[in-house]
């Protein structure tokens, strides 16, 4: 028969709560899991901004008199 090592383990399905088991029993000792970090942010690319500046920049520019 193979036993389960020890280690921390959800308390219950979907909990945010580790509790420790020692190989042979649960514990008393509990720890709140770190929430899962968020990804990171898209970033707007510079290579956009350019464009978009020049798309704007250039209009003006040749409709001077």
């Amino acid at each position: 028969m193979t036993s389960t090592p020890a280690g921390w383990f959800p308390e219950w399905e979907g909990s945010d709560t580790l509790r420790w088991w020692d190989g042979q029993a649960w514990t008393e000792h509990v720890v709140v899991r770190a929430p899962e970090p968020l990804p990171p942010h898209p970033t707007f690319p510079v290579w956009a901004a350019v464009g978009g500046l020049l798309a704007l920049a250039v209009p003006l520019v040749l409709s001077r008199p």
